[in-house]
């Protein structure tokens, strides 16, 4: 797993689960993972939930989800060019 870009979606109440994903990071770390900074938060997830069962975000949160992929694939390919020089 050493050498991959991980990166994080929280959710939940108030925080959004930031404790949680905070407490992660460095285990992304030990496992020789490299955390993306962007993250995605979602803060009171149900009210996110249509009666139909799906989730419609907020633009704020299509905006952190989009920092955090663009983020994730530019690690992501200059990792994989280290891997390959290695």
């Amino acid at each position: 797993m050493g050498g991959q870009a991980g990166r994080l979606a929280s959710y939940g109440g108030v925080s959004a689960g930031l404790r949680a994903a905070t407490a992660l990071k460095p285990v992304l770390a030990a496992l020789g993972m490299v955390p993306v900074v962007e993250a995605v938060s979602i803060p009171f997830f149900a009210e996110h939930i249509t009666a139909d069962d799906e989730f419609v975000p907020t633009s704020q949160i299509e905006a952190g989800g989009k920092a955090m992929l663009d983020e994730l694939t530019r690690l992501a390919t200059v990792l994989r060019d280290l891997r390959e020089t290695a």
